[in-house]
């Protein structure tokens, strides 16, 4: 395996990192300048391996940026708050008409080329049996909270402005990570690999009266499964099934015969994702009556071919790196390197992050919403993490400096 670490605090013999290299078992695997421990594995690597951790890329599976470059406008920024509010709610699945979906949609790929690219009848088709299959529901124009965020900005070169958007494939994202991390954890604790085998050891154990202790997956037609085969007694029964006493969250590999759905899955995510910021961003554009110069768009969380990137980006093209929301946005490219970093890091793990600001503590310039539990002294020293970009080949052409930052959270 080759292993190169630009992270110059990162430590790559961490047991999390060793367990990620033993379960991935990598061909290549690069630590980016941002590198940090997670609550299940690192964050800020790019991998090659065919193999899959479904907690690797957790619950937000095409998570990424969208920068839009506009002409400058006045904007009422409290005003511009509330539009917010309404537009972009936090918890809430926001409801669009089809004409409504289409607009974001063939927006998002007027600004991007996917992949396979789908057509809106495509997509459409894909979304109502991803609905089916995972219950649950696609958001589009949904933030999210965490370091997810909206941000105003004016280029340092042009004096341009910029609609920046961080966001991911939310609910939808969270549903397919647990669905798979519960066959991992069926495959890790009694190597059962598929749901009938399952069923049958379940019912197994309930005629034998002991208490059973399985992760299953209680959707769709094992769930109705479960529920024909004891009827009335249904609540008993299912009473029995409890979770593992594995941490949900733990490193397990996804059994080979689920890989290429596991993957399918997240590549749909992917334009989901995308097809969401471009949601969002169309209607901040449209709101303040922006005239669109360019755009800059990428994911950092997602699995192409044997590519697995966890807060990792392409390098092709211009791309951006995010410090804090309060030193700007940095607009990137390179030559030289294929995968770059998304930002300047995390001090600690998320968990260890629950510093709450006061609204406005970053300054008169940035505004933090209400509530927001990541403030910027969370993050890695910004003039550290510009030194470690540059040293790793990365051009920076543009920094955008923030006029106005939006974030939700819980």
């Amino acid at each position: 395996m080759e292993l190169h670490n630009f992270a110059p605090d990162f430590d790559p013999t961490h047991p999390q990192v060793q367990q990620l290299v033993h379960n991935l078992q990598p061909t290549h695997i690069t630590f980016l300048p941002d590198a940090h421990l997670g609550p299940t594995a690192p964050v800020g690597f790019a991998a090659r391996t065919t193999r899959v951790c479904p907690s690797v890329i957790g619950g937000d599976a095409g998570c990424g940026f969208l920068m839009l470059e506009v002409k400058p406008v006045r904007v009422d920024f409290q005003a511009l708050q509330e539009f917010l509010e309404r537009v972009v709610p936090f918890q809430e699945t926001p409801v669009h008409t089809v004409t409504v979906v289409q607009e974001f949609f063939e927006f998002a790929m007027s600004i991007t080329q996917c992949p396979n690219t789908p057509t809106f009848s495509e997509f459409t088709t894909r979304r109502k049996r991803f609905e089916y299959q995972f219950r649950s529901s696609i958001q589009l124009s949904s933030l999210g909270s965490g370091n997810h965020f909206v941000e105003i900005g004016r280029s340092s070169t042009s004096g341009m402005m910029a609609v920046t958007v961080h966001s991911g494939s939310r609910n939808a994202g969270q549903a397919v990570y647990q669905q798979f991390q519960q066959v991992c954890q069926v495959f890790a604790l009694h190597g059962v690999k598929c749901q009938t085998a399952l069923f049958t050891k379940l019912l197994d154990e309930i005629h034998a009266g002991n208490q059973v202790h399985l992760p299953i997956l209680l959707q769709g037609p094992f769930k109705r499964a479960v529920s024909a085969r004891f009827r009335g007694g249904t609540p008993t029964a299912l009473s029995l099934l409890r979770t593992t006493t594995i941490e949900e969250e733990q490193q397990l590999v996804l059994p080979d015969e689920y890989v290429p759905l596991y993957r399918e899955t997240v590549e749909f995510l992917t334009i989901v994702a995308h097809v969401n910021r471009a949601a969002i961003a169309l209607q901040i554009r449209n709101y303040l009556g922006m005239e669109l110069l360019s755009s800059i768009t990428g994911p950092h969380n997602f699995i192409r071919g044997d590519i697995l990137r966890k807060g990792s980006q392409a390098a092709d093209g211009k791309f951006i790196v995010a410090l804090n929301c309060r030193d700007g946005i940095l607009v990137c490219q390179s030559s030289t390197i294929e995968s770059a970093p998304h930002g300047s890091g995390r001090a600690g793990k998320k968990t260890e992050l629950k510093h709450i600001p006061d609204e406005g503590e970053a300054g008169d310039v940035v505004r933090f919403w209400r509530g927001y539990n990541e403030g910027p002294g969370g993050y890695k020293d910004s003039t550290a993490a510009i030194q470690a970009i540059k040293a790793m080949g990365i051009d920076i052409v543009d920094r955008v400096m923030p006029l106005f930052s939006y974030k939700r959270g819980k």
